[in-house]
């Protein structure tokens, strides 16, 4: 960063992200005060409006505290929310990246934005209310609000080209530790309470949601007016697009791949020798002064058979394949955690140590990580193969030792879960955002349905896997299928070694290409 003013973008990206962006990621936290609120009772026998006025009769699981589930029921009911909500957090990227490339970052940011002020909003009315509709809607809006913020302000990158990668590793880093800000509701309730069981807080739950509201709303207004327009940004690519290009992925793709036409790249992306075809003036386009170098842009960005091979390229689906693998790992293991141990070790204080740890260690080992994964990507950002090997190492380390019944394993697995995931996510996004690799107007769109298939194949099934742990008999204990379904997943991890492998791969044969004064065309 070269002086003040970059420091305060750069904070004013974290401070709107970890305000409104990945909070939904700490639903795990907030477990406890829906619990006592009463929220979701409805499956329990003998409900009664509060866990203020449990009974013997209305809570049957014997020394249950108010914190705590009544009935295995009610924990479904939890992670069926959970996951409705961690569905929407990815796959509505689908939505914002359209609206981002067809009506500019700060539409973008500012629907997210303002579903993200309704879902405290719901979230502090919804004990008021007495319906479970209304904690549905409040996590569901919380959900769906954070891909808004996060890629509106992912865009400040191109406004300010200079601090792309920082932006990239603080986004992600942001997007993780936002999960905090339910830790703080949880704290901030229980402290209120004087941590006595039946007795009510001092601070309610909507005196929480709307303090925070009068953080983030002020906050919002002002990273909306930071964010570039749809004209601005337009001008920025164009201006780019008219002068030198970055490496293009011509370069850097197998020669089996290499489309016959001669201003496509390797595998049908726009690459630097369409800018003179590109760049054809519309009688209906914009003011004289800009319309050669706007028009080039809108041509690559209309041009859906353009994207759709780019989205198909080898590298990408591959890298989906290791983002979805590692997302329905992630979102199993934020929604289960607690249970999970408790079926590994059963006793209430272990589960109870750890999932603390794993919940305050989440967050902030995100936030911790950003320092690292920003140096990462200044020092490896040309160099994709090594930090995806990087990524895909600590993943399956990460799941190795969650996959081992040991109290130390599993804490360790609780301290390391928040830095790998940060670094995944901040690779992604970088590795999305290339110019070299994507031509930048499919950017947005390459996000939204890239995350559409990760919310797919990685929180959709959450779910089932869970009714599996929960209510199958196959196997002896809920814990062996715990075990067993993280078996499963680390396979699929190991697969993901082939985007690594597959990058180094292509590099390779670019540089030798290069060396050898191999032209793309002549790359057949």
């Amino acid at each position: 960063m070269r002086n003040a003013n970059d420091m305060l973008i750069v904070a004013l990206v974290a401070g709107a992200i970890f305000s409104m962006g990945g909070v939904i990621f700490g639903i795990a936290s907030l477990y406890p005060v829906l619990y006592y609120e009463g929220a979701l009772e409805d499956t329990c026998t003998g409900r009664e409006s509060s866990c203020l006025e449990r009974t013997a009769e209305v809570c049957p699981v014997e020394g249950a505290a108010c914190a705590e589930k009544c009935c295995e029921g009610q924990q479904v009911q939890y992670t069926i929310m959970s996951s409705v909500a961690l569905f929407v957090a990815d796959g509505a990227m689908l939505l914002y990246g359209e609206l981002a490339d067809r009506m500019g970052p700060r539409y973008c940011f500012g629907v997210g934005a303002c579903l993200s002020w309704m879902g405290f909003v719901f979230l502090a009315m919804a004990h008021v209310i007495g319906a479970d509709w209304a904690w549905y809607l409040a996590t569901f809006a919380i959900g769906a609000s954070g891909p808004g913020v996060f890629m509106g302000c992912l865009f400040l990158g191109e406004k300010h080209p200079h601090l792309h990668g920082v932006i990239s590793a603080v986004s992600a880093s942001m997007w993780d530790a936002s999960a905090l800000v339910l830790m703080l509701f949880n704290l901030v309730y229980f402290a209120s309470t004087g941590w006595a069981q039946g007795e009510p807080p001092n601070a309610s739950l909507p005196f929480i949601a709307g303090g925070w509201l009068l953080i983030c709303v002020p906050l919002g207004a002002i990273a909306w007016r930071a964010l570039p327009t749809l004209q601005m940004i337009n001008h920025l690519r164009a201006a780019g697009a008219a002068g030198t290009q970055p490496l293009n992925e011509n370069e850097l793709a197998e020669p089996a791949d290499v489309m016959v036409s001669a201003h496509m790249d390797a595998e049908g992306c726009v690459g630097k020798d369409d800018t003179s075809s590109a760049a054809k003036v519309d009688s209906h386009a914009e003011p004289e002064a800009m319309s050669a170098t706007v028009e080039a842009a809108g041509a690559v960005q209309n041009d859906a058979a353009d994207f759709f091979r780019c989205f198909c390229r080898k590298d990408t689906l591959l890298l989906l394949w290791f983002m979805s693998t590692y997302n329905l790992k992630s979102s199993f293991f934020i929604t289960t955690f607690k249970d999970e141990v408790f079926a590994l070790f059963n006793d209430v204080d272990t589960a109870e140590r750890i999932s603390t740890i794993f919940n305050l260690a989440f967050p902030l080992g995100g936030f911790l990580t950003s320092v690292v994964a920003t140096v990462i990507l200044n020092r490896l950002g040309e160099r994709e193969d090594l930090y995806m090997l990087l990524v895909v190492v600590c993943a399956l380390v990460l799941s190795f030792l969650n996959l081992l019944p040991y109290e130390s394993t599993q804490l360790c697995a609780a301290v390391l879960f928040g830095p790998v995931r940060t670094l995944q996510w901040g690779c992604y996004f970088h590795f999305l955002s290339l110019p070299k690799r994507y031509p930048p107007q499919f950017v947005g769109r390459l996000l939204g349905y890239g995350n559409l298939v990760i919310a797919i194949a990685g929180d959709v099934p959450i779910s089932l896997l869970n009714a599996f742990v929960v209510g199958s008999d196959i196997f002896d204990s809920a814990a062996a299928r715990y075990v067993a379904v993280h078996a499963v997943l680390q396979l699929g991890l190991v697969c993901a070694l082939a985007l690594p492998w597959y990058l180094g791969k292509t590099l390779h044969r670019s540089n030798i290409h290069r060396s050898e004064g191999i032209s793309p065309a002549e790359d057949l």
